[in-house]
């Protein structure tokens, strides 16, 4: 009879072992997934996307036409950046926040000595948003 009654108590046992580390676990596995770290030490970085083209606009001609070239982007501080656009005229960049004037040339317009110009004399840039600015080439 003693060789049963362990039998029968052993199934018991296990389930009561069972349970108990179950409920061990801590609960669900997002629980279990370790926090993100994080450096307070960095600074977040901001940025701002400046996007347009480089185009001949007016004189005889109806439509404006794009215009491959180098456009300039002279920042605060006199810093200064110079990025080549294809034949579409397209150009996307991501600059720091800030005012900003652009130029463009294009071997295109003017021999590629001429410069030419957004329509204000200034763009200003502000942290994730995108500006759209176009620098043009004014036919006669």
């Amino acid at each position: 009879m003693r060789h049963a009654s362990r039998v029968k108590s052993a199934p018991l046992a296990l389930a009561v072992v069972l349970a108990l580390t179950v409920a061990g676990c801590g609960g669900t596995a997002a629980s279990t997934t370790p926090p993100t770290p994080t450096n307070s030490l960095l600074p977040s970085i901001k940025v701002a996307t400046l996007s347009g083209r480089l185009i001949a606009v007016g004189g005889p001609v109806a439509s404006d036409a794009p215009l491959a070239g180098t456009i300039t982007i002279t920042g605060p501080g006199g810093s200064v950046v110079h990025a080549a656009v294809s034949r579409t005229g397209a150009f996307q960049i991501q600059l720091s926040p800030g005012t900003y004037r652009l130029s463009g040339r294009s071997p295109q317009f003017g021999g590629g000595t001429t410069d030419c110009h957004t329509a204000t004399p200034t763009t200003i840039l502000v942290a994730d948003r995108t500006v759209t600015a176009d620098i043009l080439c004014q036919r006669r």
